[in-house]
C-alpha cells in the first residue's frame, strides 16, 4: 500500500523541508515488514545551506547527512536538539560550518566529534550535557562562545583544533577535565573560561595566548604549577584565584600586564614561588616574590610564602595588597630608605607579629596592617598620616606610638583594636576619622585642641572607656561618637559646642554627669536614646527642635528644663521615661508630635507657657496628664489629647506669722508649685525655697528674718 505525501505550497516547499517517510519517497509496508522511517530533520535553507532546526525523529544514536535535497548542512540552529535527553551520539557533517545557540544543551550525549569543517560553537551549545565525557574539537574551530560545554560535569577530555583563537566566558565552568592543553592558534581566555574545573591537575598554555580575563581557571583545585608563556600581556583579576594546590609560577617575557591589586592568585594558599623571565621589561623576582623592573616596589608575595622576610635595600614601597592574607608571615623589616605601604600592603597576615618600618615612612596606606597580631608598633618620626583602617582588627595590639609627625589619623584607623586601652594622639594631629577608635579596649583618651570635631562612631562600642577629656576647640559631636560606651558615667561638652549628631550617646546606660553646652543648637535623632542614668537634662534656649527618639528610654529622667527657643518636638522625643513627673513646656513651643510623651505612666502634669500646640496622635499614650495652661492663651477649649486645666496660682493672706514672713498659694486642682525667693530684683538669682500642692496651701518662709528684703515668684515644677 502507498501512502499519499503531505501537500505543501510552493512558499513552504521553498523555505522549510522534512526529510524522512514523508520526504522525497513515501514509506512501503509490504507484508509483515516494515521499512523503517529516515530521522525526521526541520530545516531551512540559507544562503545555498541547510540549517536544521528541530529533530522529530528516533532519539538514540542519529546521523546528521551532509546534504538533504541536494543541499549541503552548514548549520545546527538555535536549541535544534535542546532537552533531547534521549540522544546518546551525534554523526555531524563534514559540511557544517556552525553549531548554533544551545544546539545541543541538556542532551544524552557522551562522545562529540566536531568536523574540522566547523569554525563557531555558539553560546551552550552542549550546556548540561550530563553524561558528556569526550569532546573533540576540529582544526576549523576559531571560536568557542560562551558557556558552550558550561556545567557539563563528567567531561574529563578535551582534545582542540588548531585554529582555535578564542574561548568564551564560562564556556568550560565546572568540567570535569583533568589535562587542559590549548593550542598555539589561542589568543583569548574570557572570564571564567575554566572556572571551576577542580580536577584539573596540569595546564598547557599555547604560546600564542596574549590575554586571559578575570576567574578563568578560578577554584581549579588540582593545579600545581603554572607557566605564563611569553606570548601573554594581561592576566585578569582572579585568574587563579583559590587553586588551592597550586605551588609556583612562572611568567614569561612579555606578562607586562599582571595588576596584583586585582588578586590574580588570591586564596592560592599553596603557592610559595614567583619567578618571571629576566627578559620581561616591568617585572622581576626575588625570593620568591614578583617586583617591579628596579626592586623598589614589592608588587605580590605569594600567599603560601611563611618565615621572617627582610626587604632588600632598594625597596622603597610596598604595593596595594602585596603580602595580603600572607598568614605564613611571621616578621617583616624595611629599609631605612622605605617610604610608603600603598592599601591593603600586609591586610589579612594574621600570623605576623612584628614590623619593623625603617626611619623614612611617610605614609601609611588604608587597610596597610588590616587584621594583623602586631603588639606593639612604633612609628618613625616622618609619618604624616595614618590611613583608613590601617590598623584595624589588631585585636593583640597593646600600645602604639605616634608621633608628632603625624597629622591625620584615617577612618577605622584602630577598629577593633580590643587590647588597646590607651594611646597618646599629639597635638600635631588636626583630624581623627569616623570610627578610628570604634569597638577598642580604650579606657580613658585625651584629645588635643588640635582637634575640633569628632566624628561619627569614634568610640562607637569602646564598652570600658571611662573617662574622656575633650578640648574647648570642639564644635561638633558626630552621629554614634559614643554610641554604646556603657562604662561612661561623666562627660563635660565644652562651650563651643553647636551640634550632637544622631545617636550620640544612645545606649550610654550609666552615664549620670551630663550638662549640653548652652552653645548647642541642634540635637539629632537618638541623641541620648537608653542613657538611663541620666536624671537632669537642660536644654539650651538656642535648640529649636527635639528629634525623634532624643532622649527615649531615659528611664532615670527626673527633670527636663526645655529652652525657650524649642518650637517642635518630634515624635517619641520622651517616649519610655518612666521617671518624669512633670514637665513645663515653652511659650513658643508649636508642635508636638505623635508619642512624643508615650509611656510615661508617672507623667502627671504638664505645664504649657503658650497657646495649645498642634499635637501629633497619641502624644500621651499610656499616660496619666494633666495640662495645665496659663491665663490669656489661646486653643485650649479644643485640646483633647488631656484633661486641660488653667493655671493661675494666686498669693493671698501675705503676713508674718511666728517671726516666719508666708501666704496662702492657691493652686489649681492636683497641680504643684515652686515658690521661689531673690534678694535683688535688678540682678535677680532665683532658688527655690519651697514646694506646694493641693488646692490651697499655706507657704512660710524661715529664712525671712535673716534678710532685709526678700522677693518671691511662683512658677510651675
Amino acid at each position: 500500500m502507498k501512502t499519499q505525501p503531505k501537500v505543501r505550497t510552493a512558499m513552504q516547499m521553498k523555505n522549510t523541508w522534512k526529510t524522512g517517510a514523508w520526504g522525497i519517497f513515501a514509506g512501503l509496508i509490504i507484508g509483515a515488514t516494515t521499512v523503517q522511517a529516515q530521522p525526521q530533520f526541520n530545516y531551512t535553507t540559507n544562503n545555498g545551506g541547510i540549517n536544521i532546526t528541530a529533530y522529530s525523529g528516533p532519539y538514540g544514536a542519529v546521523t546528521i547527512p551532509d546534504t538533504i535535497t541536494g543541499w549541503p548542512v552548514t548549520a545546527i540552529g538555535d536549541y535544534a536538539f535542546n532537552g533531547s535527553s534521549a540522544l546518546t551520539s551525534i554523526t555531524l557533517p563534514s559540511t557544517l560550518l556552525t553549531l548554533g545557540n544551545g544546539a545541543f544543551s541538556g542532551t544524552g550525549l557522551t562522545n562529540v566529534v566536531i568536523p574540522d569543517s566547523v569554525n563557531y560553537l555558539g553560546i551552550g551549545a552542549f550546556s548540561y550535557c550530563a553524561k558528556l565525557n569526550n569532546v573533540t574539537i576540529g582544526d576549523g574551530v576559531t571560536n568557542i562562545d560562551s558557556s558552550a560545554f558550561y556545567n557539563d560535569t563528567v567531561l574529563t577530555n578535551v582534545t582542540f583544533g588548531s585554529s582555535l583563537a578564542y574561548v568564551g566566558t564560562y564556556a568550560f565552568w565546572q568540567c570535569a577535565l583533568t589535562n587542559i592543553v590549548l593550542p598555539n592558534s589561542l589568543r583569548t581566555l574570557d572570564n571564567d573560561a575554566f572556572a571551576s574545573c577542580g580536577q584539573a591537575t596540569s595546564l598547557t598554555l599555547g604560546n600564542g595566548i596574549t590575554r586571559m580575563g578575570s576567574d578563568v581557571f578560578n577554584r581549579c583545585y588540582g593545579l600545581t604549577s603554572v607557566s605564563i608563556p611569553d606570548g601573554m600581556t594581561t592576566i585578569g583579576a582572579g585568574a587563579f584565584s583559590y587553586c588551592t594546590a597550586l605551588l609556583s609560577v612562572s611568567i614569561g617575557s612579555t606578562a607586562t600586564n599582571i595588576i596584583p591589586s586585582n588578586g590574580p592568585f588570591y586564596s592560592s594558599t599553596k603557592l610559595s614561588s614567583i619567578t618571571v623571565s629576566p627578559e620581561n621589561p616591568t617585572l622581576s623576582s626575588a625570593n620568591g616574590m614578583l617586583f617591579d623592573k628596579t626592586q623598589g616596589t614589592i608588587l605580590l608575595c605569594p600567599e603560601g610564602w611563611g618565615g621572617n622576610y627582610t626587604a632588600p635595600g632598594t625597596v622603597t614601597n610596598i604595593g596595594y595588597g602585596a603580602f595580603g592574607n600572607c598568614i605564613k608571615v611571621k616578621s617583616v623589616t624595611l629599609p631605612d630608605g622605605f617610604l610608603s605601604l600603598d592599601y591593603g600592603a600586609f591586610s589579612g597576615c594574621y600570623g605576623m607579629t612584628n614590623v619593623v618600618l625603617g626611619n623614612s615612612l611617610a605614609t601609611i596606606g588604608g587597610s596597610a596592617f588590616w587584621g594583623n597580631a602586631l603588639t606593639h608598633v612604633i612609628l618613625p618620626g616622618t609619618v604624616k598620616t595614618i590611613g583608613s583602617g590601617a590598623y584595624g582588627y589588631n585585636m593583640s595590639l597593646f600600645s602604639i606610638s605616634i608621633p608628632t609627625s603625624v597629622t591625620n589619623i584615617g577612618d577605622n584607623a584602630f577598629y577593633q583594636c580590643t587590647q588597646l586601652t590607651g594611646i597618646d594622639i599629639p597635638g600635631s594631629v588636626t583630624s581623627i576619622g569616623a570610627a578610628a577608635f570604634g569597638w577598642s579596649g580604650l579606657t580613658s583618651i585625651t584629645l588635643p585642641a588640635s582637634i575640633t570635631s569628632l566624628e561619627t562612631s569614634l568610640f562607637n562600642q569602646c564598652s570600658h572607656l571611662t573617662a574622656v577629656n575633650l578640648p574647648g576647640t570642639i564644635t561638633n559631636i558626630g552621629g554614634m561618637a559614643f554610641a554604646s560606651c556603657t562604662a561612661l558615667t561623666t562627660i563635660t561638652l565644652p562651650e563651643g559646642v553647636t551640634s550632637i549628631g544622631g545617636q550620640a550617646f544612645l545606649w550610654c546606660s550609666h552615664l549620670t554627669n551630663f550638662a549640653l553646652p548652652k552653645s548647642l543648637t541642634t540635637l539629632y535623632s537618638e541623641a541620648f536614646h537608653g542613657c538611663e542614668g541620666l536624671t537632669n537634662v537642660v536644654i539650651p534656649n538656642g535648640v529649636t527642635t527635639i528629634p525623634t527618639f532624643a532622649f527615649c528610654g531615659c528611664t532615670g529622667l527626673r527633670s527636663v528644663t526645655i529652652g525657650t527657643g524649642v518650637s517642635y518636638i518630634a515624635g517619641n522625643a520622651f517616649s519610655g521615661c518612666t521617671g518624669l513627673t512633670s514637665l513645663t513646656l515653652p511659650k513658643g513651643l508649636q508642635t508636638i508630635d505623635s508619642y512624643a510623651f508615650g509611656s510615661c505612666p508617672n507623667l502627671s502634669a504638664i505645664y504649657f507657657q503658650g497657646d495649645a500646640p498642634l499635637m501629633g496622635s497619641y502624644v500621651f499614650q499610656n499616660d496619666s496628664v494633666t495640662a495645665y495652661y496659663r491665663p490669656n492663651t489661646a486653643g485650649w477649649g479644643g485640646f483633647t489629647q488631656a484633661p486641660a486645666v488653667l493655671w493661675d496660682p494666686q498669693a493671698s493672706n501675705l503676713g508674718v506669722r511666728t517671726n516666719q514672713f508666708g501666704f496662702t498659694v492657691g493652686i489649681p486642682s492636683g497641680a504643684t508649685i515652686v515658690v521661689e525667693a531673690c534678694t535683688n530684683l535688678e540682678n535677680p538669682v532665683w532658688y527655690p525655697v519651697g514646694t506646694n500642692s493641693g488646692a490651697a496651701n499655706y507657704f512660710t518662709d524661715p529664712e525671712s528674718g535673716n534678710n532685709p528684703q526678700r522677693f518671691y515668684r511662683l512658677r510651675s515644677p
